[in-house]
C-alpha cells in the first residue's frame, strides 16, 4: 500500500470515528419495543426466505430437501440474529460513509476514493457472507445433503445465471452473498438498513444521511428507506443494477395434479422438445441432458422396485380398477418425470422462457 493511499485511508477512518459516537449512543433501548421485535422478526423472515428460494431454484430441491434446509435455517436463527446485532454498528458506519461521507473527502484523488469505496463494499459483503444464515453457508449446507451430481448441476446453474457478478470459472461459494446483498449506492445520501435492529439507530442514520444530502442540494432521504430510481444508474453507476427483465411464466405449480409420465423410453423425446422450445445453448443442453439421465435412472429404479406389483395390477379384469392401481404404483415415476421437466425448464433463462411463451401466444392467435 502506497504512503499516499495509507494517509488517505487513515484520514477516512478518522472521519468514520466522528460518526461512531452518535451511532453508538442511539443504538436503541436495552429492551426492544414490540415494533422493534416485529421488524427484527420480519427482517429475519425475509432474509431466510430469499436464501431458501435461491437454493431451491438453483439446486432444484424437492420438497423433502427444501424442508431439510428450512429446518437447518431455523436451528441457526438465534445465532444469526446475535451475529447481526453485534455487527450492526459496523454495517451502519460503512453505509453512512459510502452514501455521504466519502464524497466529502476532497483531498484525495478519484482513484483513491474509488478504491476506498470498493474496499468498504467488500467489507460489507464479507460481514454478510460470514453470518450463520448467509447465502454461502446455506449453499454449503444444501450441498452437504445432495448427491455429487446434484451439487455439480447446481453449480453449473449458478455459473450460467450469475457469471456477470461472480465471474467465469468455478463457483466460489464464499462470494455468493453479493448476489442477494444490494450494493450501497456511493454518494447517494441514502442508506439501506438491512438489519434494522433498532428504530433509534435507523432514525439517527437517516437524519445524518438527509443532512448530508441537503447540504449538497440533493433530495432528502425518503421515509420508505428505498433507493429512489435514477435514470442514469443503468449506464453510469457501477453498483446499480439494470431493471430486471419481465417476469417469466411460472415454471410449474406444485399444487397441480401430476401429469402421467409417458413410457420411460419416451422421456428422451420430451428432453429434445424442451431443448428446442427454449433454444438452449450448448452449455445449457449439457446441464439438461445430465438432469434427464439422473431422473430417468431414478425412475427406472422406482419402477423396477414395483415390477411384480405392476404385473399383478395389469391383470386386473376391471378397466377402472386396473387404471387406478397402475396409477398408484407408477406415481413415483410420474413425480420424477414432473421434476425432470421443471428442472430442465429452470435451466432456461428468463429471456428464453419469455420468448417461448411469446411464440406460443403468436401461434394461438394465428
Amino acid at each position: 500500500m502506497s504512503r499516499y493511499y495509507l494517509s488517505a485511508y487513515i484520514a477516512f477512518l478518522m472521519v468514520l470515528g466522528a460518526v461512531a459516537t452518535p451511532l453508538a449512543a442511539d443504538s436503541g433501548p436495552a429492551g426492544a419495543t414490540p415494533t422493534d421485535a416485529q421488524r427484527k422478526a420480519e427482517a429475519l423472515r425475509r432474509f431466510k426466505s430469499a436464501r431458501l428460494a435461491f437454493v431451491k431454484d438453483l439446486y432444484a430441491l424437492d420438497g423433502g430437501q427444501a424442508s431439510n434446509v428450512e429446518a437447518w435455517m431455523e436451528s441457526q436463527a438465534a445465532a444469526h440474529q446475535s451475529y447481526m446485532a453485534e455487527r450492526e454498528l459496523t454495517l451502519r458506519r460503512r453505509e453512512v460513509a459510502l452514501t455521504s461521507l466519502i464524497t466529502k473527502m476532497r483531498d484525495i484523488s478519484d482513484a483513491t476514493r474509488d478504491e476506498v469505496a470498493r474496499r468498504m463494499q467488500e467489507q460489507i459483503y464479507d460481514i454478510y457472507s460470514k453470518a450463520p444464515l448467509s447465502l454461502a453457508n446455506t449453499a454449503r449446507y444444501t450441498e452437504s445433503i445432495l448427491s455429487p451430481d446434484m451439487v455439480e448441476l447446481g453449480r453449473k446453474m449458478i455459473q450460467n445465471r450469475h457469471a456477470d457478478k461472480l465471474g467465469v470459472g468455478p463457483v466460489d461459494i464464499a462470494r455468493l452473498d453479493r448476489l442477494l446483498v444490494e450494493p450501497v449506492r456511493v454518494g447517494s445520501g441514502e442508506v439501506v438498513f438491512p438489519a434494522r435492529a433498532s428504530t433509534a439507530a435507523a432514525d439517527t442514520l437517516r437524519a445524518n444521511a438527509t443532512k448530508e444530502a441537503r447540504s449538497s442540494g440533493a433530495e432528502a432521504y425518503p421515509a420508505s428507506n428505498k433507493l429512489k430510481p435514477d435514470p442514469r444508474a443503468a449506464e453510469d453507476s457501477p453498483v446499480m443494477k439494470k431493471p430486471p427483465p419481465p417476469s417469466a411464466p411460472e415454471i410449474s405449480a406444485s399444487s397441480a395434479p401430476l401429469e402421467p409420465a409417458p413410457p420411460i423410453d419416451q422421456w428422451k423425446s420430451r428432453l429434445e422438445s424442451m431443448i428446442a422450445r427454449y433454444e438452449l445453448t450448448d452449455d445449457q443442453r449439457s446441464v439438461a441432458e445430465s438432469i434427464f439421465e439422473s431422473c430417468q435412472s431414478r425412475a427406472q429404479r422406482a419402477l423396477e422396485a414395483k415390477h411384480a406389483d405392476i404385473e399383478k395390477a395389469e391383470s386386473i379384469p376391471d378397466e377402472a380398477s386396473r387404471a387406478k392401481a397402475l396409477r398408484t404404483l407408477t406415481k413415483e415415476a410420474d413425480r420424477i418425470f414432473s421434476e425432470m421437466c421443471s428442472r430442465i425448464e429452470a435451466v432456461a433463462s428468463v429471456e428464453q422462457r419469455n420468448r417461448a411463451a411469446q411464440r406460443d401466444r403468436t401461434a394461438e392467435s394465428n
